[in-house]
């Protein structure tokens, strides 16, 4: 089996190093892409396509090399001929999963040969038939029954380390506690799947689809998938035994569901009586006002939460489809974070529908009222599969012509413009 990895690698690091090594723990032979190949000697791009490639080969053990082969592939003006000059260069693929793909995986192993005939009938892939692509029916996700079954957790064994495991993987310094030291060993995992919420500007739910519709809305799939509190713990005990203290819970919404959180956070506070561990979970404003579970949260080794607050204005929260979020008083919830003795870290979308000069600017003066430990802010993206993206398609607005465009940290972020505000009035 081969493999594809993508990059710009401007320049390449250790998590580059980490992808490459992690894919070839997989698959036979590594294609790896150097992207704007045709860039070279500017801010975004200051290495040459001849240099990224010598970075490349001389990090990765001789003894392995051969199993890489590497791809120079030029920017081009939108997506699509991108991905047509990929398929240009690069060896062919012969098949895609289209969704979560477990059980497309496992029915595909199952099969005698890869024939067009047999590969007909297998759910949520697409493949080739002769220089045809065709693209099969959806598979199902893993339902909440069957998540410690079928997503059996983590392979933490698997992930290269250098003297230890764990001592390439480090975390910002505000999650270390601004100790160079607790940097390393870093961990994330997560408890669910999904999210319950419809915010317009989000796109996470698509990870719950599986119609064929042209384009899929995130707040269509509304839907929560959740490992057991038992099977999580003991990716928790993993990682403990093997001296990770500093741990990411990467849910979309972690404290939401006391039925799988409190039982979880109690299990944690059993081994966390020495308050050593450090961890970041995201949460919303409206979920998390019971001082009691902020006490809990916090012996479980919580120290941060970062919440989604996304605008000072409330009528611009409930136009964005932000739930009864319009109700609560974001201060008031705040303290009660801060009484709990958890940082909170805050995150802010400027540039959402209903946005002006002046909401925005309620915003900001929010912002440094509320003096968190940290925040962060966005422009609002039409991001693909969102509800923004459908609206920004429906009203003609000029979206993105490659993916870049999409990113909050690119040069090339291209925020939606609002119906006062255009797209570099939000970034100013």
């Amino acid at each position: 089996m081969n493999g594809l990895l993508i990059g710009r690698f401007q320049p390449f690091h250790l998590g580059h190093l980490d992808a490459v090594l992690f894919g070839l723990a997989r698959v036979d032979e590594l294609s790896i892409c150097i992207g704007s190949s045709n860039k070279d000697n500017e801010k975004k791009n200051p290495f040459s396509a001849a240099e990224r490639r010598e970075m490349i080969l001389s990090s990765i053990d001789p003894s392995i090399v051969n199993r890489i082969k590497i791809f120079n592939i030029p920017d081009v003006d939108n997506h699509e001929k991108w991905t047509f000059e990929i398929d240009q260069i690069v060896p062919k693929y012969d098949i895609v999963f289209t969704n979560e793909g477990v059980y497309a995986l496992r029915n595909l192993l199952k099969l005698n040969n890869f024939s067009p005939d047999e590969l007909n009938g297998i759910k949520g892939i697409a493949y080739r038939k002769g220089n045809e692509i065709k693209i099969n029916l959806p598979e199902r996700v893993v339902p909440t029954e069957k998540m410690d079954i079928d997503l059996p957790g983590y392979a933490w064994d698997l992930l290269p380390y250098k003297n230890k495991p764990f001592d390439l993987y480090r975390s910002p310094m505000w999650h270390a506690e601004y100790d160079f030291e607790k940097r390393s060993p870093y961990a994330s995992l997560q408890t669910s799947l999904g999210c319950v919420f419809k915010c317009d500007f989000c796109m996470i739910n698509l990870i719950n689809r599986n119609d064929t519709e042209k384009i899929g809305v995130a707040g269509k799939y509304n839907n929560m998938r959740f490992w057991s509190p038992n099977f999580i713990i003991k990716e928790f005990d993993k990682l403990l035994k093997m001296g990770v203290k500093t741990i990411r819970i990467v849910d979309e919404m972690f404290l939401l569901n006391p039925k799988y959180y409190v039982p979880l956070c109690e299990k944690l506070a059993m081994r966390n009586k020495d308050d050593k561990l450090r961890m970041w979970s995201y949460s919303r404003i409206d979920t998390i006002k019971r001082p009691e579970i902020l006490k809990l949260v916090r012996k479980a080794g919580i120290k941060w939460l970062c919440l989604g607050i996304e605008s000072g204005d409330k009528a611009v929260r409930l136009e964005v489809a932000k739930g009864k979020f319009e109700d609560v008083d974001v201060k008031e919830v705040i303290n009660k974070v801060h009484e709990a003795d958890i940082n909170v870290m805050a995150n802010y979308i400027f540039g959402l529908p209903g946005d002006t000069n002046e909401t925005m600017k309620k915003t900001f003066d929010l912002s440094l009222e509320l003096c968190t430990a940290g925040w962060n802010t966005y422009a609002a993206m039409a991001l693909p599969g969102s509800q923004l993206y459908k609206k920004a398609l429906e009203k003609k607005y000029k979206l993105p012509d490659s993916y870049e465009g999409y990113s909050f940290h690119s040069y090339e972020t291209q925020p939606l413009p609002t119906e006062t505000l255009k797209p570099e009035e939000i970034l100013e």
